[in-house]
């Protein structure tokens, strides 16, 4: 066998080339033709410049006479009557024949007048046009982009001038003028094109003006965009299946571009076709030495690529046993030779790979199979492989249903945009990308629709890169993260918004009113009496009064109010906007006018009010807390005042609030640093003389304050539950100085103290009662209680059953102040009352006005058919007493016949049985 000379292929290529000169000659003819191009590139860059500047020149000169025209018409508007501008108007119009129409435009946009004149556009509005909008009256001459002429059509550019603020004065400039202008300065280059854009790309002037007459917009194009970001440019671009070489240059001030324009193959093709004879020329010298290299070629390698390319076919095609055609052969280029091998080595390892990735994708089949999880392959968008559990997930009647199908068909309207995007990315990547987790709204055929959480990656499937998507259904995960965020900004009991939703929602209310500088108030509300109610009727009986309550605060409210309850009997109501306090009064004054109506709780009428206190945003408060609390103090003062009714919150509130926390702060001590004492009033009848009891009343001096009156304390204690600590202690103590007074006082003398309904609702309060007259050892008789009527009337029943077991014990019993609160006659008649005391706040003018004479008369009449002992209270004059004896009463309570005196003093009053 001849042995054979072996040599890089380089070197036979290499060698061919060179002995044929084809190289050198090929770069000679390169470097001419660069070196000629460049050359007439530049002469014709300089002579399209030339004929930019040109007409440059031209249509700045044009645009300044035109604005000098201008000008002089609106130095004659500025002073001048209608009649005189529209004289100079016309007269200017006429003149010259560059605008097609002046109009004069007031500071509202609406036409004065126009020339030529046409009636059908005088007041017509032009404020809402673009170019209106975009005037700057700070510029002498504003220049518009082009329109349609108002009046004729035709296209046109507005030249507009600002007179003194109070006109606009606008030019409909006629592009064919512009035009004209172009032609007159037209490059005599063969085959250029030389035209005219605005600063929006709009091509104002062009050698065929239909271009101008659509407004055609070129911005798009290179040069254009290059022009109006450079004073003056060159290029060479592609467009229209052209090159063209292109120069632009700025016209100041109104930033137009004058762009020439000549196609690439005028300018250089000439050059082309003498590149082409040269090319020629080359090809028939290659020529000859192509069919020596080609049989060289052919034989060193094509041959020996051709048998390697066919084994390389069937290898990519799995026909492992014909991509083993090449032999032994001996090959005389070492880098043919170097690949025959690689080849076989590669070829090896491909059979292995391919052997695992059988075995890989059996094992992913039965993977994914069995997954729980809705598992779907698809390439570019289309299903090629789904598992069981998408089949059920989708509710999909078999896989042949959903093979082949958009995988963005399963996915729903909102979810689609996102979904597509991903795909996308997944779809252009070409390896393995996972993408990050995301939540979906997916679509079942049934067209149900359910939440998803989605995986989509990419994996080698079948040989190539395919995408998939896992996706699991969170429908139930999702409705129950609803339920929970619902639960934590909603109460249980009434569904009503809670504290954390209001503040929430009154933080955002607060910044969208600071931003808008708008009003807005808060209503904190508080239901009078509720805890005796849950004393009296039960808490699940509270429970409905809360539900009741807040269902009648719903219907009270405007559309967008909100109404939160902050816990136990206690609501807020937002109110977003409003434009006077007169709004809120009517918000609260229908709200209490809704709870004016007692509700039924079973066999049970219950009658519910309201406190409102009212804090207005952004004046009392400019964050949430602020405002609940200003709220909550107007509210407590509208509950001193008296209940059921609202307040708005003052500064001097703030000042009562904190005296109020002063003494609820003093009056927790009081007891223990024994700061109370007990005052007596005496009653005595008129007609004997005698004493027939007194009243004790609590009195309260503190070290630092000195004497501290009821009413700045007892609403106080009543508030906070400290009333009843300070009533037993006001109990024990009155029945311990009643028996030091069993031997001085008279028959039927008793001593009366007062009953809160606090006191009388507590469980234990019967017993307390029987602890103290068994220790004390008292007659029970001595002892009377007395209670105001709107405390017996505010729950009758429960009231009724403890009145009769405390009258069983002969414990006397008393209504005090009767007439200044509920008087539900019907239930009185019903009560074991000893006594009626009539409060002089009933008639405060007695014996002088009729009217209150006549209610006084009716309620003694009452109780004296009732039998009842009637007491007149508050009496100061003896035209009161003498009025009260003309009726029949005798016995009386006030400070006509004393004040309020100590025990010593009492003690001595019973001695002498006589007040002095």
């Amino acid at each position: 066998m001849n042995s054979v000379k072996k040599r890089t292929l380089a070197s036979a290529m290499g060698t061919l080339l060179l002995y044929q000169l084809l190289l050198p000659i090929i770069i000679a003819s390169i470097l001419t033709l660069v070196v000629v191009s460049y050359f007439t590139a530049n002469i014709l860059e300089t002579q399209q410049e030339r004929f930019n500047d040109s007409i440059s020149y031209s249509i700045e000169d044009f645009i300044e006479y035109s604005s000098r025209e201008l000008d002089a018409i609106a130095f004659m508007v500025s002073d001048a009557s209608i009649e005189d501008i529209n004289m100079a108007m016309q007269a200017q119009w006429s003149s010259y024949d560059i605008f097609e129409t002046f109009y004069l435009l007031d500071s509202h946009g609406m036409i004065i007048t126009l020339t030529p004149m046409d009636q059908r556009y005088l007041g017509f509005d032009m404020s809402r046009s673009e170019y209106y909008l975009s005037v700057e009256c700070t510029k002498d001459i504003n220049i518009s982009s082009p329109f349609p002429s108002l009046r004729t059509g035709e296209p046109i550019v507005y030249l507009s001038r600002c007179i003194d603020d109070k006109y606009l004065l606008v030019g409909e400039l006629n592009l064919n003028s512009l035009q004209e202008t172009v032609y007159a300065n037209q490059p005599r280059l063969p085959e250029a094109c030389v035209f005219v854009v605005d600063q929006r790309g709009t091509i104002l002037a062009h050698p065929d003006f239909e271009h101008v007459t659509k407004k055609d917009n070129i911005s798009n194009w290179e040069i254009v965009d290059t022009g109006l970001r450079e004073e003056e440019s060159t290029i060479y671009y592609w467009r229209d299946g052209n090159f063209w070489f292109s120069t632009a240059e700025s016209i100041d001030p109104m930033g137009w571009l004058v762009i020439t324009e000549i196609q690439f193959g005028v300018v250089f093709g000439p050059y082309i076709v003498a590149g082409l004879g040269m090319v020629f020329f080359l090809l028939l010298i290659f020529s000859v030495s192509l069919q020596r290299f080609s049989i060289a070629a052919q034989r060193q390698v094509v041959f020996p690529l051709t048998k390697l390319g066919q084994s390389s076919d069937a290898l990519a095609s799995g026909d492992y046993e014909k991509s083993q055609v090449l032999g032994q052969d001996t090959y005389s280029l070492l880098e043919i030779e170097r690949l025959v091998d690689n080849f076989q080595n590669m070829r090896q390892a491909i059979i292995s790979r391919a052997t695992l990735l059988r075995e890989s994708e059996k094992q992913y089949r039965r993977l994914v199979e069995n997954s729980p999880d809705a598992i779907l392959v698809h390439h570019n968008g289309i299903a090629v492989y789904v598992n069981n559990a998408a089949l059920q997930l989708y509710k999909a009647e078999n896989l042949e249903t959903v093979i082949g199908m958009q995988v963005l068909d399963f996915i729903h309207m909102d979810s689609k945009d996102v979904a597509s995007a991903r795909l996308q990315r997944i779809d252009e990547a070409g390896y393995t990308i996972v993408m990050p987790m995301i939540e979906q709204k997916h679509v079942k055929f049934d067209g149900t629709v359910f939440d998803a959480e989605v995986i989509t990656s990419s994996i080698f499937f079948e040989g190539r890169y395919e995408a998939q998507t896992i996706i699991r259904d969170i429908s139930r995960r999702k409705d129950e993260e609803i339920r929970l965020q619902y639960q934590v900004s909603h109460d249980f009991l009434t569904n009503l918004p809670n504290r954390f939703f209001l503040e929430d929602v009154l933080e955002r209310t607060l910044a969208k009113a600071k931003r808008a500088q708008t009003v807005g108030a808060i209503l904190y509300l508080d239901l009078d009496g509720f805890k005796a109610i849950n004393d009296t009727y039960g808490h699940a009986t509270g429970d409905v009064v809360l539900k009741v309550a807040a269902k009648k605060l719903e219907n009270a409210l405007r559309k967008g109010d909100i109404v939160a309850r902050l816990g136990g009997d206690e609501f807020v109501v937002l109110v977003d906007t409003i434009s006077s306090k007169k709004d809120v009064d009517q918000i609260a004054n229908n709200i209490l006018h809704i709870f004016s109506d007692p509700i039924m709780i079973g066999q049970d009428e219950i009658h519910l009010s309201l406190s409102i206190g009212v804090s207005l945003f952004p004046d009392d408060g400019e964050t949430a807390q602020i405002l609940l609390q200003t709220a909550d103090t107007a509210m407590y003062e509208a509950k001193r005042e008296g209940k059921d009714r609202f307040k708005f919150y003052s500064s001097q509130m703030r000042v009562q609030t904190e005296e109020r926390i002063a003494i609820v702060t003093y009056l927790q001590y009081a007891l223990i640093r024994e700061e109370f004492t007990i005052l007596y009033q005496p009653q005595m009848n008129a007609k004997t003389g005698n004493l027939t009891g007194a009243e004790a009343l609590l009195r309260w001096n503190h070290p630092t304050r000195g004497l501290i009156r009821p009413g700045q304390f007892i609403d106080l204690a009543e508030e906070t539950g400290l009333i009843l600590p300070i009533g037993e202690w006001m109990l024990k103590k009155v029945c311990e100085q009643i028996k030091q007074w069993e031997e001085l006082v008279p028959e039927d003398f008793h001593i009366a103290i007062n009953l809160s309904n606090l006191q009388l609702m507590q469980p234990n309060m019967v017993s307390i009662f029987e602890k103290n007259l068994s220790n004390s050892g008292i007659n029970p008789s001595m002892l009377e209680i007395e209670l105001m009527e709107n405390i017996v009337f505010q729950n009758p029943r429960e009231a009724l059953n403890k009145l009769f077991k405390i009258k069983s014990m002969g414990i006397k019993l008393a209504i005090d102040d009767f007439g200044t609160g509920y008087s539900m006659l019907g239930y009185l008649a019903h009560f074991p009352f000893d006594h009626l005391k009539i409060d002089q706040r009933l008639a405060p003018n007695l014996p002088v006005d009729n009217k209150e004479v006549a209610i006084v008369s009716g309620v003694i009449t009452i109780g004296q058919d009732l039998g009842l002992t009637v007491i007149a209270e508050g009496v100061e004059t003896i035209e009161q007493v003498n009025f009260y004896k003309s009726l029949g009463i005798h016995d009386f309570q006030g400070w006509y016949f004393s004040h309020e005196i100590t025990v010593d003093e009492m003690t001595k009053v019973l001695k002498n049985n006589f007040l002095s």
